[in-house]
């Protein structure tokens, strides 16, 4: 990491010896700031999404956030790394150099958020630059003029909130900001953008383009652009395969795909979403917040879980801007009439389609959209289409207990929202219950050797951070990281701060990795052979000193998503297997005796469907893709015609 200190000795004053060693003591007052204010702490990615209104829909693996109010003394900075972004280290379907290659994106975004922390540590110093001796922070005192001009020229006040940093002042040998948006997220657009391609962030996703940074005034317009559209927004949801990130270090991506197709080769759009609805931006983020963050998240979390061990090749949930299809202006506020009372129905329900119905099953339908377009305040009449029949048999035999209770959840979305909530709380209950006693049991079995590898990945990340050279000093950072991995160790927790935990004289774990050289310059500026070259440095210092993941790694992915809320899972009931196993009696029984709910006649036409569909568990093929043998259950007899609602644009 490298901070501008070939300072301007025209800016800073005649004398250029007293300009340079200014700039050196400015660079020193942030780096004491930080060493005192800056704590760090493993969370949550979903988490994270509340309080950063550009980020509202992105997966988000790195955070700085900041306080800073007029008294400097009471001014703190933290940065929040997401434990989500272990989980591609922790799939085996990843080779040793591109686990290695993972753990350098890792440690990238370690470095990305500090220079964050940075620059609002030295934007606070600079507004505290001029006040009287007796007002200034510690950090400040003692510090001659041409400190603090160089200060000023340093952190400008302007460049706090919204510049992105970079490595070595230029754009585009910054790797973070194309890996946020390409691999681990996306971003949302207002259905009536003119430009698809462009992320609510300002800049264009794809590589290539983007350099440079967007004026001021530029920026200011578009943040009220996303506190106030002038249409709903549509959001999708997708599944991405392990083998879409792991193109990135393929020979075949660069040799054939990018010649071939350029930048289109680097697009992780595979046309397979999912519908997610929200509102309007500015309250979506808190909506999305707790779709994904709390109760109802925690069933999705435990179904992917679910999912990956059954050897679906899923990495993360990414977010992308397509544009509704074939939906115009008029009828998506006409239906966002219809959505905007059903967040209870859709919180619970979108996130348990999301983790089993086959995506690819349903490009180009809008069958989610159907599922949920009902009124929660006056019944609306529905009838089963044939359409959003296909989209629901396409999802059938994922997961057979799942799956069940899923199939019957599908169907009674064609009820009244409040009969579904009023019939399916009892259920859900034991359905998290049952959730909880297997994960007590996953956990059980493999905490100690999942706790011992995380550790180990953390130290080996935080010998790559301590020894990239610059003037910013990155030893707070990596013992207060260091730290967290302790604690985890310790405890079992993903630690929310590791302020409280820092002693004076406390010994932590010993340093790991190798050095290798520093900045992180763009795949199309480094240049194929040379990034391969760098990949190669570190896979040698991988097969020496980083663990790889054990075949599988259970239950991790749970406790990364903090599903259970707890802080570490207690040992499991001797019971716990006797009462697993009637509670998937009960939701057998009800299943097939559809006692969901006042309607059973619905379920006539349907359930003959469910059940004699054999289970369609994916096929892996080379290379870990994912292959999903085809399912095309026979539709009911009486169930092919569909009904069209008076607003011809909605289908039931």
């Amino acid at each position: 990491m490298q901070l501008k200190t070939d300072f301007d000795a025209a800016t800073l004053g005649p004398d250029a010896t007293e300009a340079k060693n200014g700039g050196y003591d400015s660079v020193a007052s942030v780096n004491g700031f930080l060493n005192d204010r800056l704590s760090i702490c493993i969370r949550s990615g979903h988490r994270m999404s509340d309080d950063m209104p550009e980020y509202n829909f992105k997966h988000i693996y790195g955070q700085a956030s900041t306080r800073l109010p007029s008294d400097a003394t009471k001014a703190y900075i933290r940065i929040q790394i997401a434990a989500e972004a272990l989980w591609p280290l922790l799939v085996p379907v990843f080779n040793q150099a591109e686990k290695v290659a993972c753990c350098l994106m890792l440690a990238s975004t370690i470095l990305h958020e500090l220079a964050h922390a940075a620059h609002f540590a030295g934007g606070l110093l600079c507004r505290h630059a001029d006040a009287p001796p007796a007002d200034l922070p510690r950090q400040l005192q003692g510090l001659n003029d041409a400190a603090r001009r160089a200060l000023k020229q340093l952190f400008k006040t302007g460049h706090m909130g919204w510049q992105e940093p970079y490595w070595d002042d230029e754009p585009v040998a910054e790797l973070g900001w194309a890996f946020e948006k390409q691999l681990w997220g996306g971003g949302a657009l207002p259905e009536n953008s003119d430009n698809c391609a462009r992320p609510c962030y300002g800049r264009r996703r794809l590589f290539g383009e983007l350099a440079g940074s967007r004026p001021a005034s530029e920026s200011r317009q578009k943040r009220a652009d996303i506190a106030h559209p002038p249409l709903p927004i549509e959001t999708y949801m997708s599944f991405v395969p392990l083998e879409k990130p792991i193109r990135f270090f393929k020979e075949e991506l660069w040799s054939e795909a990018w010649p071939k197709y350029g930048h289109r080769a680097l697009n992780l759009y595979d046309g397979g979403q999912i519908s997610v609805l929200t509102r309007r931006q500015r309250p979506a983020s808190a909506d999305v917040y707790r779709a994904f963050g709390h109760q109802d998240g925690r069933l999705m979390m435990a179904a992917l879980s679910r999912l990956e061990q059954a050897g679906y090749p899923i990495v993360h949930m990414y977010l992308t801007q397509m544009i509704l299809d074939r939906l115009q202006p008029a009828t998506a506020m006409r239906k966002w009439r219809y959505l905007s009372n059903v967040w209870p129905l859709r919180s619970a329900q979108l996130n348990k389609l999301l983790a089993v119905f086959n995506t690819q099953s349903i490009l180009g339908s809008r069958a989610c959209l159907k599922l949920v377009a009902l009124n929660s305040t006056r019944a609306v009449k529905t009838t089963a289409s044939a359409d959003m029949k296909k989209a629901v048999d396409s999802a059938i035999g994922t997961i057979t207990d799942i799956h069940n209770f899923l199939v019957e959840e599908i169907q009674q979305a064609q009820i009244h929202v409040r009969e579904f909530l009023t019939a399916s709380v009892g259920l859900r209950q034991d359905l998290y219950k049952l959730g909880g006693l297997q994960l007590y049991q996953v956990l059980h079995d493999d905490l100690e050797e999942t706790i011992d590898y995380v550790v180990k990945h953390i130290n080996a990340i935080l010998g790559c951070v301590e020894r990239l050279r610059g003037p910013i000093d990155l030893k707070p950072l990596a013992v207060k990281l260091r730290v967290a991995a302790s604690e985890l160790a310790r405890t079992g927790t993903l630690c929310r701060d590791t302020s409280k935990f820092l002693k004076p004289g406390t010994r932590y774990l010993t340093d790991t990795g190798q050095v290798f050289d520093q900045g992180h310059q763009s795949l199309e500026t480094v240049g194929h052979s040379q990034w391969l070259k760098r990949v190669e440095i570190l896979e040698k210092m991988a097969a020496k000193e980083i663990l790889l993941a054990p075949p599988v790694v259970r239950g991790l992915i749970e406790k990364f998503f903090d599903v259970t809320g707890f802080s570490r899972p207690p040992d499991p009931p001797a019971s716990a297997s006797e009462e697993v196993a009637n509670i998937k009696a009960k939701i057998k029984s009800m299943v097939a005796n559809r006692s969901f709910g006042k309607t059973p006649s619905r379920w006539d036409a349907t359930a003959k469907v469910f059940e004699s569909v054999p289970p369609a568990i994916p096929l892996i093929g080379p290379e870990g893709r994912c292959k999903y043998p085809p399912v095309k259950p026979p539709l009911p007899d009486g169930d092919a015609g569909q009904t069209r609602h008076k607003n011809k644009h909605i289908w039931f």
